[in-house]
């Protein structure tokens, strides 16, 4: 690489290109090496000040001003050469003349890749920053094209001209100017040894600019250190730079906001259970972030959904899989006690964000920052308000560039969004992230799991874990393999187990209830997963328990949920109620001079509300015109509320001489779950098929 020479109150400094790159590396001066001679100035200060403070003695006995030698080494060679490997430089001809285009071709390095070449300049989105632009200055005269081309400043910008006008040029113009001897017809490309190196110093440039922007837009600078030495005899220190390592750095505003900045997260799609849909879906949003010539402005989508569902992780992966800066923020990191600090904290957020090519910015819980301004407190609304407009004018501010912006937020409470945000163009694209089906708790679950279980134990486990999120999963999983005895391995048992109390809660400690009670509770419990197994389906009883549990219920008969919801038709609906009423009738039939004890209290809550929509609602009821009792005024729901009450009263008399008489005609199953329940005091699925079996009629 060549070497620079700077001067400097009658000191001379050179400094050779790869130790230039290490110095403006480590100090992160100017926007690249086009802007280094001014910024260079204070290490150039810092090196004579350090050259005579080390060797000011030698110095002052000698002769001659101090020249000061920075070279590279090795480790910083090898280091610039790793970064510009894989690089390319796109060169851009702007010229008139077309004899001009296939010599310039011939000249160029083979660095600078395939010549573009055109009589008007390349449009800013077609070419991408870090290119190579040739002005052809022989054409129309010096003094106009040796102005630089107004919004190509990404461009490393020459300008062609013949060597007598270059000899005339400043050394500022000479430093943007290339001498070129003007081709002939059968001219050899020979004597071009200066536009050669004018083409070589250009590349070197314009490959640094590459260098710069990544490191910038990941916050890295490199670590270096300095060895000199004074040459002996001569006023000349000589300085080694080596390479150390890259760290990474924070902003003044990332400190403010105390966010990490430019963290590329380690989450990446394979890390995540399930959500191929998803992933699919943002697989665009990904090649458009990677892509140098993609369209800058801003993409936007609002995760949302019920907590645990993974809304927070698929978004850092995402930022992990485009492999570019990202912000991390929770939305409440935004708000601030003091007036005004919110807004500024959102526009120094935006604004980090329009400085780099690409970017992620995850917004965690939006709700609790952009809430609707209708539902503000009046004392709250003028600052709503305001945070609110900022927020609308910098994402606003991301549609128009420079660069390619995607914007996640997640949310549980999506109604509770600004609506003014969630209009298109803004964060108009809103993905719903539910409760994982039975294809993704089973990928989910094959993951945690799959080395333990074979496929029929698997497959039991998804049937039962329907409707748990997949941290839900996680923590089930977690809690199970605690409880394994190492090296045991995972089992059903321990599983099932662990699936039930999920749903049961804690087991009240302390409580014990005398062996009468015990199997009065028994018997109120059987009587619910029989109906429930014969009326319901086999697969609807997924645990029977005899436990006292701390929200206060001394039993619990659980029901399987349904993977894709329940079509309630009258069969459904009366077999519901039967299934209701069962645990009162279970304990008539166990005592009928004493009957029911105040247990049924929500059993018979549950009943009464299903049959009161049966006959109000959903137009069941066959003596009653089908029309929704709640939607009709005042005064005709009076006139029919007689009526109504008689066909909710029959439709309970009902099912409860259906649960009764389907006890009695299996009294003998009845009893052998009650026995099996007192035996092992908490059933699952699999005891609770064989004890029962099939039943003797179809009541």
């Amino acid at each position: 690489m060549p070497t620079h020479l700077y001067s400097f109150e009658g000191f001379e400094v050179r400094i050779e290109d790869e130790a230039l790159w290490g110095l403006v590396m480590s100090r992160s001066l100017g926007r690249d090496l086009r802007a280094s001679r001014k910024g260079v100035e204070s290490l150039i200060l810092d090196l004579l000040l350090l050259g005579q403070s080390r060797y000011g003695r030698e110095i002052a006995n000698g002769t001659g001003s101090l020249t000061f030698t920075l070279r590279a080494g090795e480790d910083l060679r090898n280091q610039c050469a790793q970064c510009v490997e894989g690089l390319e430089v796109q060169t851009f001809l702007l010229t008139r003349n077309q004899r001009l285009i296939p010599w310039i071709q011939g000249l160029l390095p083979e660095e600078a890749g395939t010549l573009e070449a055109g009589s008007e300049p390349p449009h800013p989105r077609a070419f991408p920053r870090g290119g190579i632009l040739l002005v052809d200055a022989m054409s129309d005269g010096a003094e106009r094209s040796l102005q630089p081309v107004l919004g190509l400043d990404g461009l490393v910008q020459r300008h062609l001209v013949d060597p007598e006008t270059f000899r005339t040029l400043s050394p500022e113009e000479q430093e943007r100017a290339i001498p070129i001897q003007a081709p002939a017809t059968k001219s050899p490309r020979s004597g071009q040894l200066a536009a050669r190196k004018g083409f070589g110093v250009a590349i070197t440039a314009a490959l640094f600019s590459h260098v710069f922007r990544r490191a910038r837009a990941r916050s890295l600078r490199w670590r270096v250190h300095l060895e000199t030495d004074l040459a002996p005899g001569a006023n000349r220190v000589d300085g080694l730079l080596h390479f150390d390592s890259t760290e990474r750095i924070f902003r003044a505003q990332d400190l403010r906001l105390d966010v990490g900045w430019g963290e590329v997260p380690a989450v990446r799609f394979k890390d995540i259970l399930g959500q191929d849909e998803l992933k699919a879906r943002f697989k665009e949003h990904l090649a458009w972030l990677s892509d140098p010539k993609g369209a800058p402005g801003l993409k936007a989508s609002v995760l949302w959904g019920p907590p645990g569902t993974g809304k927070s992780m698929f978004c850092q992966a995402v930022s992990g899989e485009a492999g570019c800066p990202s912000i991390l923020v929770p939305a409440s990191q935004f708000q601030s006690m003091w007036s005004g600090e919110s807004e500024r904290m959102v526009r120094e957020t935006f604004a980090a964000l329009r400085e780099q090519d690409a970017a992620v910015l995850v917004i965690d819980e939006l709700d609790a920052l952009a809430w609707r301004r209708d539902q503000t407190h009046p004392w709250m609304a003028q600052d709503q308000s305001s945070i609110m407009g900022a927020l609308i004018a910098a994402i606003d501010g991301l549609r128009k560039g420079p660069g390619r912006v995607l914007v996640l937020c997640t949310t549980n409470q999506l109604d509770r969004i600004e609506p003014a945000l969630l209009r298109s163009g803004r964060l108009g694209e809103t993905i719903q992230v539910g409760l994982p089906g039975i294809e993704e708790r089973g990928a989910i679950l094959g993951g945690l799991v799959g080395m333990d279980l074979d496929d029929q134990a698997l497959s039991e486990l998804v049937s039962l874990t329907t409707g748990l999120s997949p941290a839900d999963l996680l923590q089930l999983v977690e809690t199970a393999r605690k409880r394994a005895v190492p090296p045991q391995r995972l089992s059903m048992n321990i599983l099932r187990q662990v699936v039930f109390e999920s749903r049961a809660g804690e087991r009240k400690r302390g409580l014990h209830l005398s062996d009468s009670d015990k199997r009065r509770v028994a018997f109120h419990e059987s009587g619910h997963a029989l109906l429930a197994h014969d009326l319901l389906g086999p697969e609807k009883v997924a645990h029977l328990s005899l436990m006292p549990q701390a929200k206060g219920s001394l039993g619990a008969a659980y029901l399987a949920r349904s993977e894709d919801g329940e079509m309630f038709d009258r069969r459904v609906v009366m077999g519901h109620l039967a299934m209701f009423l069962a645990g009162k009738a279970a304990e008539t039939l166990l005592a009928p001079d004493l009957g029911a004890c105040g247990g049924v209290e929500q059993d018979l809550a549950e009943a009464t509300n299903l049959a009161q929509r049966a006959v109000t609602a959903w137009g069941m009821d066959d003596t009653l015109p089908p029309l929704s009792f709640g939607d009709l005024a005042p005064t005709v729901q009076h006139h029919l509320s007689h009526r109504v009450s008689e066909r909710i009263q029959a439709w309970i008399q009902e099912a409860d001489a259906c649960a009764r008489g389907h006890l009695e005609q299996n009294r003998d199953r009845l009893e052998r779950l009650v026995e099996g329940l007192l035996r092992a005091e908490t059933l699952h699925h699999p005891d609770i098929l064989a004890i029962l079996g099939t039943p003797k009629n179809d009541t």
